[in-house]
Order: C-alpha cells, then structure tokens, then sequence
C-alpha cells in the first residue's frame, strides 16, 4: 500500500490524512475482495524498516491504525482479523488491542484480514529457524509452521502500488510463487476499476510451479 505520504503532498494532505484517506482505500477494497470471493488478504502496513521514520509519523500510522479497529469492533465484522509482525515492537495499548481483535474474530466466516505491522520477512525467516532447529530438524513443515501465515491459504497474487519494483522485505518466503504486479498509481488512488484490471490479467496468466 505505497504511496500515501507522496499523494498527501500532491493533493495538499497531512501524513495523517493522507493515512486515513488509505485506510479507506483499503476497506473499500477488502469489501470487494470478500465480494468476489477471495478468501485471504494481507495488507503490508508498516515494516521493520518504517520505524526508521519520524515519532510523529510513526504516532500517525499508529494513532489511525488503532481508531480504525477499535471503530470496527464496535460496529461489528464478520472478517477474521489476524495481525502478523513482532508485536514487542508496539506500545502495550496496541499489543492488548490486537490481542482482543484476534480474539473477538477469531470465529469469524468472512474473509481473512492478515495486517503486517511491525512486520520484516527476514527477521520472520530467522525466527520461525531458530524455532524449528530447537524442536530437531529443520524441515519445510516444521519451518513453515513457525512462520505468521502457518495458518494462511498460500499468496496466489501480489500488488504493490507507488510505481516501486521490488518486494521491500514482504513475506519474501511465502511469495515464492506469486504472481507480482507492479503498479504505478499511489495507493490513494487505486480503485476498484484498477483491481479488477489486475484480476482480469491475473486470471490470463498461466501458472506452471516450474513443471
């Protein structure tokens, strides 16, 4: 979801709005997923990395980030909400605010809201290792059930909006065989038109797993 601070200063927005206008973008859009029936959805929305920025950036993120679920709950969701990342990194208030929203979901039949805050894929490589290798063997099973998406569905697809090729330390392990789509429109923007653009073009691509 890149982009939001560059469309703030083009449109004239604050970090802040220019966060809260993405959040919209990004409810609007899990809506249109779970409508055409898509089971799983992880939204990148703040990295290992991130907190390198500003205290008053990283205070907007997360200020917008907990208003939106503690809104969410009150009104009720039928989505199952999980949040992927390491969680120490977070102030407490945050932490236990995760933890109810896992919990009071967690029974949910909707669509599966994955959100990764505080989230690196490297440091998710090394741990999910370390806690295989204490266990015996590493193996792909006891490797993989260590990772944040043990109980995920498989990435069949991966967008990245902003205009950036890469993948910028995102679930690096679990994306081995995902389509990749590289979008040049800042997050703000993007559409619902846009996601079904990508879909059309997903679903014209042949998947061969290298066989």
């Amino acid at each position: 979801m890149d982009g939001n601070r560059r469309w703030g200063k083009l449109n004239g927005f604050s970090n802040l709005q220019s966060y809260e206008k993405g959040r919209d973008v990004l409810e609007s859009l899990i809506f249109s997923l779970e409508k055409k029936g898509v089971e799983c959805v992880s939204c990148y929305t703040f990295s290992t990395e991130n907190f390198s920025r500003s205290k008053e950036d990283i205070d907007s993120v997360m200020n917008v980030v907990s208003e939106y679920f503690v809104n969410l709950l009150n009104k009720g969701t039928n989505w199952k909400i999980i949040f992927s990342g390491n969680k120490t990194l977070l102030p407490n208030k945050l932490q236990e605010l995760f933890s109810n929203i896992e919990n009071k979901t967690k029974d949910n039949k909707g669509i599966i809201v994955n959100i990764l805050i505080g989230y690196g894929s490297q440091d998710e490589i090394i741990n999910a290792a370390k806690k295989a290798q204490k266990e015996g063997e590493i193996t792909k099973e006891s490797f993989e059930k260590h990772l944040y998406s043990s109980n995920l569905p498989k990435i069949d697809m991966v967008v990245r909006t902003g205009g950036d090729k890469r993948l910028s330390n995102f679930m690096l392990y679990q994306v081995a065989y995902s389509e990749l789509f590289f979008v040049d429109k800042l997050w703000c923007d993007f559409n619902d038109k846009d996601l079904d653009s990508l879909l059309d073009e997903y679903s014209s691509r042949q998947r061969n797993y290298g066989k």
